[in-house]
């Protein structure tokens, strides 16, 4: 099967700025994502941006760039309208993947291991995607609802647990590795479908959304 890999990298970010570039071990952010995807088997790899210093970087590492329109680079613009412009665009030019794995920046600590693993998943169970979670730290079935200072349990049926060993297991998404096949992008249907969950390790899943998730990522990397 055809392969790609989709790196969405746009330049603006609201709780972080500039938070794919942001120095990480004197590398920026997007780089550890660069690194690992270049070593994964992946046939093509693309990085999808507006801004020109995280196309430039990109170009150097060499990694392709894809220019993303200004339209499609909002916070509020669906992630699923920059991969179909992607695959649009690549289509044009003469390539059309039956496989897209998007890896996004955010996840420095996710290797080339995990994305691999996806793709095997994806092949050996048939299913139409795979996505990459981790076991939740915080149990949602402990979790409950505060309503004019009245309690009330989010899950009707945590209130029959009376040990934390005898919570269920519940995973959390982590955002590393989405792999699935190209028509589940092209029809909108991410969610929608067969779809397996690929499970990494607490430690490999940190996904950078603050300064303190950056010095989190940075000792880690750095043991």
């Amino acid at each position: 099967m055809k392969t790609l890999g989709i790196i969405p990298a746009r330049g603006g970010s609201k709780r972080l700025q500039k938070k794919n570039l942001a120095p990480l071990l004197g590398k920026p952010l997007i780089f550890y994502t660069l690194k690992e995807a270049k070593k994964a088997n992946l046939e093509r790899l693309v990085v999808s941006t507006e801004d020109p210093e995280i196309a430039s970087f990109s170009a150097s590492e060499g990694v392709e760039v894809i220019d993303r329109p200004e339209e499609l680079s909002k916070d509020e613009t669906p992630s699923i309208l920059v991969y179909q412009h992607t695959l649009r665009y690549l289509e044009e030019r003469g390539f059309m993947p039956d496989v897209v794995t998007i890896l996004q920046p955010t996840s420095p600590l996710r290797k080339a291991k995990h994305i691999n693993q996806s793709l095997e998943m994806l092949m050996k169970e048939g299913c139409d995607a795979v996505v990459s979670v981790c076991l939740a730290e915080k149990n949602p079935y402990w979790m409950v609802k505060l309503e004019d200072s009245r309690l009330s349990f989010l899950f009707p049926e945590g209130k029959s647990y009376s040990r934390r060993q005898e919570l269920p297991d519940v995973y959390l998404l982590n955002g590393a590795v989405y792999t699935m096949r190209t028509a589940i992008i092209t029809s909108g249907r991410i969610w929608d479908c067969d779809l397996r969950g690929l499970v990494m390790e607490e430690e490999d899943s940190i996904d950078i959304d603050t300064g303190l998730d950056l010095l989190l990522a940075e000792a880690l990397l750095a043991r």
